[in-house]
């Protein structure tokens, strides 16, 4: 009889091995993971193992069942949660305000979740913190009345809240937490500015614009009125005719003339007080301070309308630098709208002699523009000029804006003459024997100035 040596026996699974999960080895027979097993996705596997030999064959049906484990983390019903309250609320605190709600993904384990806030009013001190949860139904709570507004309000609150199974020590999911604060009318309007400052020109039309005043309100433009506000003057100014002198747009702020020809020389500053009221009867109110803007509207005038001035006589054609004389006037409007204008009037003997020349100031500088001679019989007596003084620079005729004065010269003399003989040669005849001290004969000169300036030694 003829002995055949043993079949060797190979293993493989022929069915039920959905995704390649599980391989067999071929020599012994051991099933072995292949590949990623996901409880949530198939529970258990019925995997059909054949053996066979060179000859014959048989089979099996193998039963694995997955385990599950705590590989998914709680996941919130909605990715965001919103909510509204009515801001500044104190009444039954701390107060529900919305529930969140996870579940687990991992259904067949018993798992507690646990639920925990982070972000803005939470805070590690409970004491301090805004917002708390229900660690095991996720209410959540406000705690304390919350600010919408501004400077140190927020109109919207957002924070984190979190799901942790196994009890707070496993896998955790999150979605976000939207508080929106409903307005309410708590806060007055106010004007930023203690004091507001504008201006108009003198002399203008009623109706002509001054300034725009703006009052804040840090309630909620958007809810009713509470931030709608109405502009009025609460103490306003009046002139000789008793009629209030500004008026105020309700809506813009806007501050106007309400008559005309505001006179800067009668009253160039007035004061008025304005009331910004907002819907629910809040007000604020601001000060104006309104500049009258000057216009060149009134004339100018010499201080005087006769001035005397004493000056010595000019050496030769030596033209002094400095002015004989400074004159001022008066003039109701502002230096810095004035343009005066000097000049002296041709119309006298002499008045081409001197120029005048505008200071800054305001004054007028009389000077000499040509030599003086006291010999000259007709200068010697002085000079009557005129002199005009111009608020527009001189460029306009308007009498209204010139004036008129008087300037008296009188002219002094200096010693600028030599003296001279009446004969530049003279013959003597000297007798003989003619006695020491005797005199020969008399000299004469005479000198063209005066005053005791002409005295010939």
């Amino acid at each position: 009889m003829l002995l055949l040596p043993p079949s060797r026996i190979r293993y493989e699974i022929t069915q039920g091995n959905i995704g390649g999960a599980f391989a067999v080895k071929n020599e012994t027979g051991a099933i072995y993971v292949a590949g990623p097993l996901d409880y949530e996705t198939r529970k258990e596997f019925r995997l059909r193992l054949v053996a066979s030999d060179n000859l014959n064959e048989n089979h099996t049906t193998v039963l694995i069942k997955v385990k599950d484990v705590n590989d998914n983390a709680p996941i919130f019903d909605r990715p965001t949660y919103e909510a509204q309250i009515t801001e500044e609320n104190d009444r039954n605190l701390p107060q529900k305000i919305l529930q969140v709600t996870a579940t687990d993904g991992d259904k067949d384990r018993e798992s507690l979740i646990v639920y925990f806030l982070t972000g803005q009013g939470v805070d590690e001190d409970p004491g301090n913190s805004k917002f708390a949860i229900n660690t095991t139904t996720g209410e959540i709570y406000v705690l304390k009345p919350l600010d919408r507004d501004l400077p140190h309000g927020r109109s919207q609150w957002r924070f984190t809240v979190f799901a942790e199974d196994e009890g707070g020590n496993g896998l955790v999911g999150f979605a976000d937490v939207l508080v929106n604060l409903k307005d309410v009318n708590d806060n007055a309007p106010f004007f930023p500015s203690a004091i507001y400052t504008g201006n108009v020109t003198e002399n203008g039309t009623a109706g002509m614009t001054v300034m725009t005043m703006t009052a804040t309100d840090y309630d909620d433009p958007n809810e009713g009125n509470n931030a709608r506000l109405a502009y009025s003057i609460e103490q306003n100014q009046v002139n000789e005719n008793g009629e209030l002198i500004f008026t105020i747009d309700e809506e813009t702020g806007v501050i106007s003339t309400a008559v005309c020809c505001l006179d800067r020389e009668t009253n160039p500053e007035y004061t008025i007080k304005v009331v910004a009221v907002d819907g629910g009867g809040l007000k604020g109110t601001g000060t104006a301070t309104i500049k009258i803007k000057d216009i060149n509207d009134m004339p100018p005038e010499f201080t005087k309308k006769d001035w005397f001035v004493d000056v010595e006589e000019t050496e030769a054609d030596n033209i002094p630098e400095n002015p004989i004389l400074v004159v001022s006037v008066n003039d109701g409007d502002l230096l810095e709208t004035n343009r005066f204008s000097y000049k002296v009037i041709d119309n006298t003997f002499g008045s081409d002699k001197f120029t005048m020349v505008t200071n800054s100031d305001g004054t007028g500088s009389l000077k000499i523009a040509k030599p003086l001679d006291y010999e000259d019989l007709q200068q010697r007596f002085g000079f009557n000029i005129t002199i005009q003084v111009s608020d527009n620079g001189g460029e306009s005729t308007d009498p209204y804006h010139a004036d008129y004065a008087k300037v008296k010269v009188r002219v002094k003399d200096i010693n600028d003459n030599k003296p001279e003989f009446e004969r530049p040669n003279i013959e003597v005849s000297v007798p003989e024997n003619s006695t020491v001290g005797s005199s020969l004969a008399t000299f004469k000169a005479t000198d063209a100035d005066q005053g005791g300036k002409s005295r010939v030694r």
